[in-house]
């Protein structure tokens, strides 16, 4: 009888398992400096904050990377950079020991190399593996929000494709894929050193947009913007020349927050046809590419996601 009491004890104290940290985006190939600007973005998708003390990030062969020890809290995002205070330099977010973390990611291999996050008991939590054939100054970033894949690929079989469907699925797409223009981040902002990503943002958690704003075309030049909302609600354009947040200051939508900033300004307000449709074709100097813009129905205050020039 002691025996079970003392088996029963150690089962109800053994650690319960929280695995809800996913790598959410990662730069493994920027354009100037390999050594110091390679990050890695971890995102909670669970209900509970996960303590990241002892977690650790390897590959499959000898790189066995410490995770700085802080408290993940639900819905946060964390960068894990090899140079912290460049990347807040460089991308214009987050804070040094805050959000951004200083931390030592073994030099990810721009030809293809595995990222698989463990815990502080040595559990996989999630992982990836990606080939060769990468872009150079792109970052990748997960465009599922389900989370219920974890395992994305190995070493003999990378999951991650920018060429291609992840995982050998054609019908799962687990992270972009820029060779069909596929799942575009439209996060995605480029830095003071030309690197391009979404650093501490993103799309998981967050209710699907009810308007729907798509851009073609190319900048400097004619650049089709289509909007399809509600027949007959009338939807303010906003640009500016960063990420937001940015607060709208009057009229009805007061104290809404854009996801666009740096000298953030309407551009227009323009009523959607019969079919709840917006076609633009603006000819657009260069001075307006990389711009972001996002749309807002003026009367409910819902919001588009927000897209960068091309």
């Amino acid at each position: 009888m002691k025996s079970l009491s003392v088996l029963t004890l150690t089962l109800f104290c053994f650690p319960a398992f929280a695995g809800t940290v996913a790598v959410t985006e990662f730069m493994n190939d920027p354009l100037v400096d390999d050594t110091t600007d390679e990050w890695i973005e971890l995102y909670n998708y669970g209900d509970l904050p996960v303590d990241l003390t002892g977690w650790t990030l390897d590959d499959e062969d000898s790189d066995h990377k410490d995770i700085p020890s802080v408290v993940l809290d639900a819905g946060q995002f964390i960068v894990l950079a090899e140079d912290a205070a460049g990347f807040v330099a460089a991308w214009g977010v987050g804070t040094v020991d805050v959000d951004v973390l200083q931390a030592d990611l073994g030099s990810l291999a721009n030809t293809g190399d595995e990222i698989i996050l463990h815990d502080s008991v040595g559990q996989q939590v999630w992982s990836l593996a990606y080939p060769d054939g990468e872009v150079a100054g792109e970052a990748t970033y997960l465009v599922n929000t389900d989370f219920t894949v974890t395992s994305h690929g190995d070493k003999a079989a990378p999951g991650v494709n920018r060429r291609g469907t992840d995982n050998g699925d054609a019908y799962y797409q687990g992270y972009d894929n820029t060779l069909t223009s596929d799942y575009p981040d439209a996060m995605a902002w480029t830095n003071a050193d030309g690197d391009t990503g979404s650093p501490l943002s993103g799309h998981y958690g967050a209710a699907a947009p009810s308007i729907d704003l798509v851009l073609g075309g190319a900048c400097p030049g004619v650049v089709d913007i289509s909007v399809h909302g509600l027949a007959g609600s009338s939807y303010a354009f906003v640009t500016g020349t960063a990420p937001g947040p940015f607060t709208v200051p009057a009229g009805t939508c007061t104290g809404t927050e854009l996801d666009v900033g740096g000298s953030a300004a309407l551009r227009l307000v323009q009523t959607a046809d019969a079919y709840g449709d917006i076609t633009l074709s603006p000819d657009l100097g260069a001075g307006a590419c990389g711009s972001h813009l996002q749309v807002m129905d003026t009367a409910t205050c819902e919001l588009s996601e927000a897209v960068i020039l091309p």
